[in-house]
């Protein structure tokens, strides 16, 4: 029923007019469906296979990037699928990307993922109709102060785009994230537990806190929730300036992104205890977190409140985008005798 009706709609919509933010529902209903893989990625093949890049300038704007956002995706698809039939081993170049499947993960681990999405825009659609695109991700880079991948996204574009009239921003922003770099490098306020590979246990950390409250974040450096959530930090920490609460973050990303993380979080002017674990390693800290929680879901981000004893007292604390309900919160326990 669903792809007969989704090739009705995809259909009308080529008739009509090319419609970017119809297409890119219509990919949306397909991801999200529920559907059987084979089923979702046919209609998804169906979708996109009559759609027209314009022809001239590209058009700007929050529908035609939500529809290139879905386009990579159909992309990526595309590619895979063809791979599959083609039996096409891992470390033999993918169709309309050109690198291998291996490479195209190390590349996103070192370079990120819009990169390797860019090599793929760069194969296969002008490069008028993706200008604007990427720097509004290399925009939404800056905005989350990655770096890292704000640096290799913006060499790129500046090769491929060296008369943009978005070239002189790319420069000021990356400009900009290296100044706060050299500035927290040497942040006393920012830090990184010596010895943080060998703790087993979250309480080793808190009780080094003892006489203040602790709001521990359980965060990921790939997490954009978490992220998202940064941006209300520093209202946070100034509302409770002064007063006996500290901050404490468990960062959970793999041991290759050990560099990553470590920039990334004076970058962001993380202020605060800092400790970080694998996948694998994360586990008994999970377990610990959520000895007495009904709600074990390991999901990112989470925060948890300690008293100044030391104890866990509340699991699944309030978030800081939820600003007075989390204040009043930590109010409540920094007041208890």
């Amino acid at each position: 029923m669903y792809k007969r009706q989704i090739n009705n709609i995809a259909k009308q919509i080529i008739i009509d007019d090319i419609n970017y933010r119809s297409i890119y529902l219509l990919d949306m209903f397909a991801r999200t469906a529920n559907l059987e893989k084979n089923t979702m990625d046919s209609l998804i093949l169906k979708i996109f296979e009559n759609s027209k890049l314009p022809g001239q300038a590209a058009p700007s704007g929050s529908n035609y990037y939500n529809y290139l956002d879905s386009y990579f995706k159909y992309l990526a698809t595309k590619a895979f699928l063809k791979a599959k039939q083609d039996k096409t081993p891992d470390n033999q170049p993918l169709p309309y990307y050109g690198i291998s499947l291996d490479s195209g993960k190390t590349l996103a681990k070192q370079k990120g993922k819009w990169y390797v999405e860019w090599i793929g825009a760069i194969k296969n659609i002008p490069a008028k109709n993706i200008e604007s695109y990427f720097y509004q991700k290399i925009a939404s880079l800056y905005t989350e102060k990655n770096l890292t991948h704000l640096q290799y996204l913006a060499e790129a574009f500046e090769k491929q785009f060296p008369s943009s009239i978005y070239l002189k921003d790319v420069k000021t922003k990356t400009t900009s994230l290296k100044q706060r770099l050299e500035e927290n490098q040497s942040n006393k306020n920012i830090v990184i537990i010596n010895g943080y590979e060998n703790i087993s246990r979250i309480a080793d950390v808190i009780k080094t806190l003892r006489g203040k409250v602790v709001y521990l974040d359980v965060w990921g450096t790939w997490c954009g929730p978490c992220k998202e959530e940064l941006q209300y930090v520093p209202e946070l920490k100034a509302r409770f300036k002064g007063k006996n609460v500290a901050f404490v973050y468990l960062d959970m990303d793999e041991d290759s992104q050990d560099d990553f993380w470590k920039q990334f979080i004076k970058v962001n002017g993380m202020e605060g205890l800092h400790l970080r674990k694998s996948r694998q390693n994360i586990a008994p800290f999970w377990k610990e977190l959520l000895a007495g929680a009904q709600d074990k879901s390991e999901y990112y981000p989470q925060y948890f409140i300690f008293d100044k004893a030391g104890k866990l007292v509340a699991a699944k604390a309030k978030r800081p985008s939820d600003r007075e309900e989390l204040y009043q919160q930590i109010d409540s326990i920094l007041n208890q005798e």
